[in-house]
């Protein structure tokens, strides 16, 4: 229940209604009993000054920030954090003594998921489509961990202003921007690909949940990981269908972050747009991962299973970002296992 002593926090963005967040936070909260609430904040750009303002007087402990204001929100706080400044984009902000500082969770939640993957990104091969403020935090992980990283934007400024900003990181890093059509013709491979734009996210509503992975016998699993190499096979499709993404762990026993198991239809509406063209092939690949999580199946998903790559959505990312917003609203260590069991929209 919420009191007029409850501490209120929320997520910035436009839009905000797919947002799991709420559901994520409140589930945490209610778990350490808590008297803290979570709450979406739909902002349209040209208002997102005097929302930021709106905090500080609205007495808010905290707020996320997404798409499209992480980047357009840092001068309009007190204070940032080196992470955050390096990257160029804010995804949390916290309200202490009437102030607003900013930080970046989203570039440590990436290494979190992917650690949970067993996959290590030290000195991998790596391709990031999009250079908003998400490909920002994407990058900074990357280039600490010495990977050998191409930018691939639709705005050739912001992917070579990405570029540059990645040298200050690590100035040894070996990085470059190349344009869509050369990635493609070029016939290459990587060892990961990761979507960072929205393109593919669910845009409407949807009352259907799922709890966990549901396990179908008769659909084999896509291949794990290989490590070292750079499988490219042709899976074919069953039932019009793409096979499973197997669990994140060998013997997990369930819940969210093991992966959605339902397989992905070529026709789903919801899931029709792709960062990538139908009518091109993937390049060798040993993962692919898309940051949107709802849908959890997407179409880049799809189209990376059909091909005999392994892929994976944004959610376990979501959950590891947002576990270290919790701690900095909170001072609190985030029960991470509950939030891991929040149902997620089919």
């Amino acid at each position: 229940m919420v009191k007029g002593t409850t501490n209120v926090v929320g997520v910035i963005g436009w839009p905000v209604a797919h947002s799991l967040s709420p559901a994520l936070h409140n589930a945490a909260f209610e778990a350490l009993s808590l008297d803290w609430t979570y709450v979406p904040l739909p902002v349209e750009p040209a208002r997102l000054k005097e929302a930021i303002k709106g905090l500080r007087g609205l007495g808010f402990r905290g707020a996320n920030v997404t798409v499209p204001h992480k980047e357009r929100v840092l001068p309009l706080l007190d204070e940032v954090s080196p992470e955050a400044l390096q990257i160029g984009a804010v995804n949390t902000i916290v309200v202490r003594d009437g102030r607003l500082y900013g930080d970046n969770t989203d570039w440590s939640g990436f290494l979190d998921s992917l650690a949970g993957m067993d996959f290590d990104p030290a000195g991998c091969k790596a391709l990031i489509l999009g250079s908003g403020g998400s490909a920002r935090a994407i990058a900074y992980a990357l280039a600490r961990s010495d990977a050998r990283i191409t930018i691939c934007g639709r705005n050739p400024a912001a992917a070579a202003s990405l570029t540059e900003n990645i040298h200050t990181v690590n100035s040894a890093v070996e990085v470059a921007s190349r344009p869509l059509g050369e990635i493609i013709a070029s016939n290459g491979g990587f060892d990961l690909i990761v979507n960072t734009t929205p393109v593919g996210m669910r845009s409407s509503n949807s009352t259907a949940v799922q709890t966990g992975p549901s396990h179908d016998s008769k659909i084999p699993p896509n291949p794990p990981l290989v490590k070292g190499g750079v499988p490219f096979a042709s899976s074919p499709l069953v039932n019009g269908e793409v096979p499973l993404i197997p669990p994140f762990r060998k013997g997990g026993s369930g819940g969210i972050l093991e992966s959605d198991q339902r397989p992905i239809s070529a026709t789903t509406p919801a899931q029709s747009d792709s960062p990538w063209p139908r009518d091109a092939a993937l390049p060798r690949c040993r993962l692919i991962y898309d940051l949107v999580y709802n849908p959890p199946n997407t179409r880049f998903m799809y189209q990376a299973r059909s091909q005999g790559i392994r892929a994976e959505n944004g959610l376990s990312m979501l959950i590891y970002q947002a576990a270290r917003s919790f701690s900095l609203w909170t001072g609190l260590p985030a029960p991470v296992d509950i939030m891991k069991q929040v149902p997620v929209p089919c």
